[in-house]
């Protein structure tokens, strides 16, 4: 059985635990105290460290044990859930919330995570930035409802220095993706999609570097518009979308509606009105349609071309 170690990470401290040692200890997030805790798990040497996503807490102790060389698993809560649950356990605390975390390494021997590279983390970080202030200025523009002028001049006030840093960060952004030529060819390649802009483009090139590298299929499932089967027995559901890249799904809403329902791309227009003379609900198709639009994408990555109109049917 390996040797792991489990963290479970709050927003000022850690409680580490040892797998099957039973060894414990707590620290705090300081630059100190995670230098002493890489040094201390250099010695000790575990095949892996495993950790819950918090919310991005987890990433300055992803970055400094990954500064010391050591093997860290970034594991989905869902399946240290259901590991607990296998277990019959049913009880929570933080000792044994890491206690679990380091017995889940020892069984299920996850991989470590590549090395984060900082270039494209603070460009994640960017696209999320762009989203809270987009979101800022819709919220005082609901608000900007009132009567009173010199309250409507405050909202639109702080409405103008909001937009003028959601420049700022777009420019940045551009600026960065500019800078790479991979990341360039692949803005304009999207972009040459009728009906994809250039923020959706942006976003694609950004949070969902795999596009071109991997399969139709898996693009769909890393996105989360792959249905889930549920079939037992004669009983048989409706396939559900689960999981995945749920910024990537909600960046792309908006511009495949308006691909599909006002046509603005011929082939998904002409795909959503197929599926509507089927009959299928309005959601159904919205996802079929972000799912057929991801693996033409891949497919124009993998290959390297444009965007082209399809050949009209031969009679």
């Amino acid at each position: 059985m390996w040797d792991a170690v489990g963290i479970d990470v709050h927003k000022a401290s850690l409680v580490i635990a040892c797998h099957p040692s039973g060894e414990r200890w707590t620290a705090t997030t300081s630059a100190t105290d995670l230098a002493a805790l890489a040094a201390r798990l250099v010695r000790l040497a575990p095949a892996v460290i495993v950790l819950e996503p918090t919310g991005g807490y987890e990433r300055v102790v992803v970055a400094a044990l990954q500064r010391a060389a050591l093997p860290v698993a970034r594991v989905n809560g869902e399946r240290i859930r259901g590991f607990a649950q296998q277990k019959g356990i049913r009880a929570k605390s933080d000792t044994l919330d890491a206690r679990i975390l380091a017995a889940f390494g020892a069984a299920e021997q996850p991989a470590p995570l590549p090395p984060q590279d900082a270039t494209a983390q603070l460009q994640r970080d960017l696209v999320a930035r762009r989203r809270q202030l987009v979101d800022l200025i819709t919220a005082e523009q609901h608000r900007c409802a009132c009567v009173d002028p010199e309250i409507i001049a405050s909202h639109e006030r702080l409405i103008a220095d909001v937009r003028a840093e959601l420049a700022r960060v777009e420019a940045q952004l551009q600026a960065m993706v500019d800078t790479d030529a991979t990341q360039g060819t692949a803005q304009t390649q999207y972009r040459s999609v009728p009906g994809l802009g250039a923020t959706s483009a942006t976003n694609l090139v950004v949070m969902l570097p795999e596009l071109g590298q991997v399969s139709g299929k898996e693009i769909a499932r890393l996105v989360g518009v792959a249905p889930l089967t549920k079939q037992s027995g004669a009983q048989a559901e409706h396939g559900h979308i689960a999981g995945g890249r749920t910024e990537v799904r909600t960046a792309l809403w908006m511009p495949v509606l308006y691909m599909a329902y006002r046509d603005g791309n011929p082939v998904l227009a002409a795909f959503a009105a197929r599926l509507r003379a089927q009959g299928k609900p309005f959601h159904l198709i919205m996802i079929a349609c972000i799912r057929k639009l991801l693996v033409i994408l891949n497919a124009m990555r993998r290959d390297g071309t444009w965007w082209h109109a399809p050949a009209p049917a031969m009679t």
